[in-house]
This record gives C-alpha cells, structure tokens and sequence, in this order.
C-alpha cells in the first residue's frame, strides 16, 4: 500500500472497485501494511464498528465473524498496549457472542488473522515453531489460542503462507476429532485453514496433497481451487 508514496495502493484499489464497489469487501491487516504504523492500512478502509479497521467484528447468516490483528504481536516498535487492548476487545466480543441467546442465532463463530497458529512449511517463519506468538502469547500473556478455545470458536482462517493448509481440530498441538470417522463433525476445539492466496510463489511444501499427523491437507499456491470442497467444516 505505501510503494511510491501510495501510488501502487492507489492503482490496485482502483483496480478492486469493480469488485468493493458490489461485494463486501472485508480487510485484515497483515505485515506488507505495518509501514508508518499501518497508516496507508487505516486510512484506506471502513470496516464497521471500528476506528482503524485493525480490529472488529460483523454478523452474517448464521456466523459472527472476527476480523483482528496478528501484527500487534510482531511489529511492536508500535507499542506493546495495542496487544493488550486488542486481547481484552476480543474477549469482551467473544464473551457477547457465545451468550446463549446469540449462541442459538449464530452458533458459528469465526475468526480472521494473518499469520497462522499452526503451519507445516519448511520457512522458518514464526508458525513453524512450538511457541508461536499469536498462539502463545509474548513471554506467557495475550495468546490468543487459549482464548478461542474457551469461547468456542469452530473455524479460524489464516493467511500469510502461501500454500493451503487444512488441519483436523486442534488445540495446544494436540488433535481432538469429532470422531474417527467424520472428524470434522462436532469437534471440541477449532478448526484451521490456511487458505494460501499469497501473490508470490514459494516451494516450501511438497505439490502433492500430502497428510501428516495433525491431519493436514497441504497443497503449494496456485492448487487451492482443487480442494476448496475439502475445507468445509460438518
């Protein structure tokens, strides 16, 4: 967004209006827009019900859907409050949610972040490790997968790397299936994906679907469109 003082931002906004100007359009911050502390970022959107469009939350259908930062996390020359903020926003919205009467109206709750909890790929990026910091928090506080957990979010979509990846329901590294045979039905803990749409290409993970012990489905970018069906959730 901030290449050449905007301009590339520019260009590719007016490229998207055919699309934004009839479909909602809904935005996430990710690393390529921390520039100027996501100035080009905050400027550039309106998401509702929020200031910034860091962090905020909608309802459609059957589904309270949760759009936040995993940025707070790596960026912090812009300050360590906004993770706390943020962390407190989400339970008080989670809290709203998963009441009983909202609950029955909308029983799916989903979230939105860019960089995954959980990742198979061989590129050192943050997913890779045991002690990722959305998951766990930096030095033990504000991890968010504990969170989740306790408020029943059923399907958290990640970005960031770029190929697809769908695991079976985990939480805290340890998979908990529905059952053996459907294991996505009525799962206990959430489940992720990955949806791997990146622009670049990297050749971190194998082109073949491949399954490893977390139940992971992997496919390199540019094969999701083979296996979009394989992410529903039961």
């Amino acid at each position: 967004m901030d290449t050449d003082e905007g301009r590339i931002g520019d260009e590719f906004l007016r490229q998207m209006e055919q699309v934004a100007a009839y479909v909602p359009y809904m935005v996430t911050p990710g690393n390529h827009d921390a520039k100027y502390n996501f100035s080009h970022y905050k400027n550039r959107f309106t998401m509702p019900r929020s200031s910034d469009n860091m962090i905020y939350s909608w309802n459609i259908g059957r589904a309270h859907i949760i759009s936040f930062s995993t940025e707070f996390y790596y960026f912090l020359q812009y300050g360590f409050t906004q993770i706390r903020s943020q962390y407190e926003w989400l339970e008080r919205d989670l809290q709203e949610a998963s009441k009983q009467e909202n609950r029955e109206q909308r029983p799916w709750i989903i979230s939105l972040g860019h960089r995954p909890m959980y990742c198979s790929n061989t590129d050192q990026d943050d997913c890779t490790y045991v002690r990722d910091r959305v998951r766990k928090g930096l030095l033990g506080f504000y991890g968010l997968e504990e969170l989740f957990h306790k408020y029943g979010v059923d399907l958290e979509l990640w970005a960031h790397e770029h190929s697809y990846e769908r695991l079976w329901p985990i939480y805290d590294r340890t998979v908990y299936n529905g059952s053996e045979e459907e294991p996505y039905v009525n799962p206990k803990v959430p489940v992720h994906v990955v949806t791997g749409a990146s622009m670049g290409h990297q050749f971190f993970c194998s082109r073949v679907v491949q399954r490893n012990m977390m139940g992971l489905d992997r496919l390199c970018h540019g094969q999701l469109s083979d296996v979009l069906i394989t992410a529903t959730v039961g």
